[in-house]
């Protein structure tokens, strides 16, 4: 008989992180481009290892402006893909980068 694995923990909140302001208050809707982007976290097992994958997605488009793939879930892949984001899209002050505030973000 196989049983369920336990649930993994895959990150440590650090206590001392100070979280920025929720500014889409969950206000989705965009009217343009580069207005805001959102980042989520995922993770992929094979057979030999999990992977973590880090997407920016632009609201307006809905459109993978940025992603980044590594082993260990730190806070490097989260501005690996940051990065590929600005690098490939034109962006302007004000762009709001959204996330579910977890300790890569912070």
């Amino acid at each position: 008989m196989k049983y369920p694995r336990a649930f993994r923990v895959t990150t440590q909140a650090n206590e001392s992180a100070k979280f920025a302001p929720n500014l889409l208050a969950r206000n989705f809707q965009r009217s343009s481009p580069n207005q805001v982007w959102v980042g989520e976290i995922c993770y992929v097992k094979t057979v030999s290892v999990f992977l973590y994958f880090v997407t920016v997605i632009d609201l307006f488009s809905r459109m993978v402006v940025g992603w980044s793939v590594q082993s260990m879930m730190t806070a490097h892949l989260v501005t690996d893909a940051l990065k590929m984001a600005v690098v490939r899209r034109h962006t302007e002050p004000g762009l709001i980068f959204h996330s579910d505030r977890g300790s890569q973000y912070t």
